[in-house]
């Protein structure tokens, strides 16, 4: 044998023994864990554990076992520091890989039953209605043969998995708040944390209150979300656009995220940033919608808006709302649609939601778009269109459950939901 080639030999050996003993040490402690979970008859956890330092411990042993052997070997001492320092740039990236998941493990609830859209067949997307000449939905929501697998590729840069996990109490509702990276759209974030969105309890139901976001290209925006989001950990960011005509995508994520990580909630409430609620008569409503629906039915509720006429581009009152979508829409007019500033959804709809966004026109507004779901499912949505209203110096009417404040200037806009919050709900 070559002289060269006797500490490589070595080297090959020594490693194989050290991985021996990490395996039959890794073998005990796991055999240990078992043993005790079946004395304390706790479950074995179903998550997939983090490896990220089992790899971290490693490579530090191997650092150990290179310094060790540069010593009693032939190696040249160049090739030992360059080893050295291969293997330390490896912990490096470990430890900022694990400091990025550290504050949010992507562990989704035990009942989550979501299907990423390239799994989504048409097998898979739930009953819907046979369409009619009455309806004002296009053929192609109708037959189904959109195969939206892009919609996968859109991924959370901020995700709070945890934000439900803890809640055992069945009477749970999750607002969901579509908002943006603006920093006018944080400052109406820290005045609905102070108001309707600080609530905890009410009659009887848990609340939990989380804001979806798209992303922007602006890295001062992007770090100031990351600082909230670590601050109050309730940012749910996509890596979707973050623009006014991004919400049908948002909304999306939200949907997405729902099922995923908060299957345990009773309701879904999407919502504005710039609503607030009369939360004694809204739960009053919820508790009445309980007790006449069931969880295997497909629930909206919300304030219904009717024979709203289609706005095409070119319309320069109301380009803000034009309409954009794949596939041509020949009525003249939307299915009946649940507001945009907020509705109401049990878990079932959301899932069937879900299914209905892979296999079918991504259209925007988003609002019309949902009632377009609506249509299909032929689920009539309830509520009343009177249970909201927009102001913007106007009296409130009596028996409003929502209001949407129709406010762009932010130092109007703010303390508006503080008094509209206050008369409300005192």
């Amino acid at each position: 044998m070559r002289r060269w080639q006797t500490p490589l030999l070595l080297l090959f050996i020594i490693l194989i023994i050290v991985s021996f003993i990490n395996f039959k040490t890794l073998y005990k402690t796991q055999n240990n864990k078992l043993e005790e979970r079946e004395h304390h008859k706790t479950p074995v956890p179903t998550y997939q554990p983090n490896h990220g330092n089992e790899e971290n411990i490693k490579t530090q042993n191997d650092i150990k076992e290179l310094i060790r052997l540069a010593k009693s070997s032939e190696l040249k001492l160049d090739e030992q520091t360059n080893l050295i320092q291969e293997q330390a740039a490896k912990i490096d990236k470990i430890e900022t890989g694990l400091q990025e998941t550290r504050s949010s493990q992507n562990i989704e609830t035990p009942n989550s039953t979501y299907k990423e859209c390239a799994h989504v067949q048409i097998k898979d997307v739930p009953q819907i209605v046979e369409r009619t000449n009455a309806s004002k939905v296009p053929v192609e929501f109708y037959n189904l043969r959109f195969q939206n697998n892009y919609l996968d590729d859109f991924k959370f840069v901020h995700l709070e998995s945890d934000v439900c996990s803890g809640v055992k109490n069945e009477k749970f509702i999750i607002f969901v708040v579509i908002t943006d990276t603006t920093e006018n759209a944080k400052a109406t974030r820290e005045v609905l944390r102070e108001t309707w969105a600080g609530v905890k309890t009410h009659s009887d139901w848990t609340i939990r209150t989380v804001y979806l976001m798209g992303s922007t290209n602006d890295t001062h925006r992007m770090a100031s979300i990351a600082d909230e989001s670590k601050k109050y950990g309730d940012i749910i960011q996509a890596s979707c656009g973050d623009a006014y005509r991004d919400m049908s995508l948002k909304v999306m994520m939200a949907l997405k995220w729902v099922e995923k990580y908060c299957a345990n909630a009773k309701y879904v409430f999407r919502g504005t940033h710039d609503i607030v609620f009369h939360f004694g008569r809204f739960f009053e409503k919820i508790n009445e919608l309980s007790k006449i629906t069931t969880e295997s039915d497909n629930v909206f509720w919300g304030c219904p808006s009717t024979n709203m006429n289609i706005i095409h581009h070119g319309d320069k009152k109301f380009e803000k709302w034009a309409q954009d979508s794949p596939v041509v829409w020949e009525s003249k007019q939307y299915p009946t649609y649940l507001g945009g500033s907020g509705f109401l959804m049990n878990l079932q709809a959301v899932r069937s939601v879900n299914r209905l966004y892979c296999r079918t026109p991504i259209t925007w507004p988003d609002d019309t778009h949902m009632g377009a779901f609506i249509e299909l499912l032929g689920v009539p949505p309830r509520g009343e269109k009177l249970y909201c209203q927009w102001i913007q110096f106007e009296r409130l009417r009596p028996n409003v459950i929502i209001v949407h404040i129709n406010q762009s200037k932010l130092k109007i806009l703010l303390p508006m939901m503080e008094k509209v919050w206050k008369t409300l709900n005192n």
